[in-house]
């Protein structure tokens, strides 16, 4: 039917018209038309369905009594099946309404049937079972199999809403008999894809997965793509179940795309909501708390109270990682009256869980275990196996913690008899909890080999990872497995095991994808994505640039985090189109064995481990094998490094504040450096490996006591891993001969320092190629990092994040370049200086082992970046620069003429904010 005219209809005359040269004068075929058009849209294009709806709110009032109850009952399956339940309820009580003063029982009988599943989703869930109990008697009564079955399709729709789940598979088991006996494709396959739902809530997958697949099937050969694109985004969810963590996030984008295209607003939100609870797994809780905000809104703006309660749960849940516990509690609130009010058990259960963990966080275990009893009891009852097990895994936690032993056996053993039911993710959790329960009973071979068993699971895990930039944050609390064992080899004295296990450890952490960089350029990408990232790299080259010059750093705002977060998801979009040409990087790495083999007389490694509570440190020479504890414990170093860095944080600067950095440093090298020395007489050549909140601390500023610097009688080199220094040892190559020299200087006119900077480099080096202002583009850039041997400088603005190391940036003429663009290139220089502010620190909120941008220039392949601890002046860098070439002109090798350089310029009076920023991050 032509939709085209439909608005012009605006009196009789016109619609009789309209009728005559298109339906023969009669207006049941038009309604037939209506109808049938109406159906079709709605299971194919909700945007098409949208402007039909609209075309004809004219006609109502041309309409007899019944039409209209006919209309508004088209009108309510749009605003239904849109997820606007409200509208959609105002519509369908008005056509019951007229149904009933015309007597037409059957017609209404439909419109409850429909209306039962509306007032389900507004929570109205006694009316809901009255409505949907008036419709199934009408039919069973008239023998209308069919309509009956989909009304017990329905009630079983509202029964999985209830978290009755047994409950709701007899209503579908009986609606599906009768579909199958009437041979009905289209109800089958609804029916299968809601029995589907109940079994993924039953830790039944492999059955879930089946019905699903059937549905699907069903779908397509009925063309019904909106219908399938569901199917294919719940079979998403059990791949995410299963650890297939990447391979799921790319169904969840593709039938997001699929949802927005095709107008359905509820589903679209209903993919980033179920995105967000994989990103909580992979440890990305910036991500998670950003996006949960916007489908709060969005869930808001539909009236969908139950799904905006489980956004704010979300939220949450991103907060507890980061240990805002006094904001959990109150998101964990506010989701938790919205699940009162949809009378939803099972999410108030999972809102009393997240505040469980917030009592355990916080040493009260005996509360966090009295509420996971509760919240078991309830999940046993109903039979949600997943989240039953998620609160016995965390009540054995907390049992151990407690040191209730006795108790945490019986809990352990149950788990262990369910072991093959767990989800991947439960495994890895148990397997952990099992060696510690093991361990607090002094059995330690049999940890050791639950520990193995937790890391054999999650390799296993991390290999479904193909998004590279995104596997470290997944790793970052795995670490802590590689701890216990490395603790547990201490307690037994084998230091060199226990060295082993802490580089394989960082190692697995450090892996990358090897890949011939050819598919980062040959990747076709979308032009809705292109021009997107082109607004959005524009919006921030504009709202990061600070108002005034004087600092290297730019501006932070939740607006410009959430301009970040969108251009992050698109490129994880376009990153998961080219994983084809891609491999995991070899298992080799150094051992103990191989860095000794590898050390001259003099050197030493000294590698520091950040445990749970304390720090130690491995002091490696050729001949000797010590483990060191360190006099600090984790709360107080991070206690010590806050003071330091709101010192050279901030904007007034005074002269006594240098007094006070340098009272802090002394406290930071009685703590972390003064218990080592008495293991190095003699060494005049020591490579630190620093780990988690360790590398915040600037080595170059470390003094041995008599008022010089370390680095004046012995030269340092920090790395970022250990995996290559048994091939290497500390034999730093001369930098000399460069094929290419690049320099950019994205001053924005509002760093002259950076001006004089760039072009002094430029003289100094020869073959140099200098990119200034609109020149020093993101694309030139990354581009340059490809030229093999190649240094790359950089004077500009530049950016840490806190919360998401991925989005710590350099701000060029045209946009930022974030640290996410690097991660994803196959990078060939050979030294990068980041002439930038905070380049070298890493965020704040994973201890483990957080990372920066120097890091990301190293993991992508730079053999030495030069990076700075905190915000520097913009003049005082352009000179720290010109002292560095000119040292690296007269032939020192790269560690030397930087700190050559820097010891110079402290001799003359610098103060330490200005002098200890900036250091070399070797490869490693």
């Amino acid at each position: 039917m032509s939709l085209r005219r439909l608005p012009k209809i605006v009196t009789r005359k016109s619609f009789a018209r309209y009728l005559k040269a298109n339906f023969d004068d009669s207006v049941d075929s038009f309604f037939t038309a209506m109808n049938q058009e109406s159906d079709r849209l709605i299971r194919t294009d909700l945007n098409g369905a949208r402007k039909l709806t609209m075309a004809s709110v004219d006609l109502f009032d041309l309409l007899p009594q019944l039409l209209q109850a006919h209309l508004y009952r088209i009108h309510g399956r749009y605003y239904h099946l849109s997820g606007n339940y409200s509208k959609a309820e105002e519509h369908y009580a008005k056509a019951v309404e007229l149904f009933t003063v015309e007597r037409d029982y059957q017609s209404r009988a439909k419109v409850h049937k429909a209306l039962l599943d509306v007032l389900m989703y507004l929570s109205r869930y006694d009316e809901a079972r009255k409505t949907g109990q008036k419709s199934a008697n009408y039919f069973k009564c008239t023998g209308q199999e069919i309509d009956y079955a989909q009304v017990l399709s329905n009630m079983g729709n509202l029964y999985h809403r209830l978290d009755q789940n047994k409950h709701a598979l007899k209503y579908y088991d009986r609606a599906l008999a009768i579909f199958k006996k009437k041979r009905n494709k289209f109800a089958t396959a609804i029916v299968q894809f809601n029995r589907g739902n109940i079994y993924s809530n039953l830790n039944d997958f492999t059955s879930a997965e089946r019905l699903y697949k059937q549905a699907e099937k069903i779908y397509d050969s009925l063309d019904m793509e909106l219908a399938a694109c569901q199917c294919r985004y719940s079979l998403a969810y059990i791949l995410f179940l299963k650890g297939e963590y990447s391979l799921a996030l790319k169904i969840f984008q593709e039938t997001g795309r699929c949802f927005e295209r095709l107008g359905d607003s509820k589903c679209h939100a209903l993919t980033q909501l179920d995105t967000n609870e994989i990103n909580l797994h992979l440890n990305l809780y910036s991500e998670v708390i950003a996006d949960s905000r916007q489908t709060a809104l969005a869930f808001n703006n539909l009236g969908m109270n139950y799904e905006r309660g489980k956004a704010l749960y979300f939220e949450a849940a991103g907060y507890f990682a980061f240990g805002d516990f006094s904001r959990v509690l109150r998101l964990t609130d506010r989701a938790s009256c919205l699940f009162a009010g949809e009378n939803n058990l099972v999410w108030q259960m999972m809102c009393l869980f997240l505040q469980a963990k917030v009592d355990y966080s916080e040493g009260r275990y005996k509360a966090a275990i009295k509420k996971y009893r509760t919240i078991s009891g309830h999940y046993e009852k109903t039979g949600d196996q997943r989240r039953w097990h998620d609160t016995r895994l965390a009540w054995l936690e907390a049992l151990i913690k407690s040191q209730n032993i006795r108790t945490a056996r019986v809990h352990r053993n149950y788990l262990e008899s369910k072991y093959r039911q767990l989800a991947g993710y439960q495994k890895f959790i148990y397997d952990f909890l099992s060696g510690d329960l093991l361990r607090a009973t002094g059995d330690s071979n049999a940890a050791l080999k639950s520990y193995r068993r937790a890391i054999k699971i999650a390799r296993q895990l991390q290999a479904s990872i193909f998004p590279d930039e995104i596997r470290r944050f997944f790793w970052m609390d795995k670490l802590s497995v590689y701890n216990r064992i490395v603790e547990l080899n201490l307690e037994m004295g084998r230091n060199k095991y226990a060295y082993d296990v802490l580089i394989q450890g960082r190692a697995d952490l450090n892996r990358y994808f090897e890949t011939s960089g050819q598919s980062v350029r040959s990747t076709k990408i979308p032009r809705e994505y292109e021009a997107e990232r082109i607004r959005l790299k524009s919006f921030l080259r504009k709202a990061m640039l600070p108002n005034d010059g004087g600092a290297r750093n730019t501006v932070q705002s939740d607006e410009i985090k959430l301009a970040e977060n969108r251009l992050w998801k698109i490129e994880r979009a376009i990153r998961s189109k080219r994983r084809d040409d891609q491999k995991w990087q070899t298992d080799d790495y150094s051992s103990a064995v191989d860095i000794q083999g590898k050390l001259m007389a003099g050197e030493a490694v000294i590698h520091f481990l950040c445990l749970d509570d304390r720090f130690g440190a491995f002091v490696l020479q050729s001949q000797r094998n010590d483990y060191v504890p360190l006099p600090i414990k984790t709360d107080d170093l991070r206690r010590l490094l806050a003071r330091f860095y709101f010192l050279v944080n901030q904007v007034g600067w005074q002269v006594s504040d240098n007094n006070i950095l340098s009272i802090l440093m002394a406290e930071i090298t009685e703590a972390i450096w003064t218990p080592l020395t008495k293991h190095l007489d003699g060494v005049k050549k020591i490579g630190l490996i620093p780990d988690g909140m360790i590398s915040r601390i600037p080595f170059y500023a470390i003094e041995d006591g008599t008022g010089s610097l370390v680095m004046e009688s012995v030269q340092l080199f920090i790395y970022n891993s250990a995996t290559t220094l048994g091939q290497s040892g500390l034999k730093p190559d001369r930098i000399e001969n460069f094929k290419k020299v690049s320099i950019f200087v994205a001053s924005q006119k509002m760093l002259p320092g950076a001006v004089r900077e760039g072009q002094a480099v430029n003289k100094r080096v020869k073959r140099a190629q200098l990119y200034q202002d609109s020149q020093a583009t993101g694309a030139e850039f990354l581009k340059s990092l490809e030229a093999k041997g190649s240094i790359v400088h950089l004077a500009a603005h530049a950016s840490q994040s806190y919360e998401n190391s991925l989005f710590s940036s350099i701000l060029l003429s045209d946009g930022p370049v974030f640290a996410f663009d690097v991660a994803s290139r196959q990078v060939r220089s050979r030294l990068v200086i980041l002439s930038g502010c905070q380049t070298g620190d890493p965020g704040l909120y994973y201890d483990a082992d957080s990372f920066s941008l120097a890091q990301t220039f190293s993991w992508a392949g730079v053999e030495e970046v030069v990076a700075s601890h905190w915000p520097v002046s913009d003049s005082f860098t352009s000179l720290l620069m010109d002292k560095f070439y000119e040292q690296m002109s007269s032939g020192c090798k790269t560690h030397e003429s930087l700190q050559k350089a820097i010891i110079e310029i402290r001799k003359a009076g610098a103060s330490l904010r200005d002098w200890a920023s900036f250091y070399i991050l070797r490869r490693g």
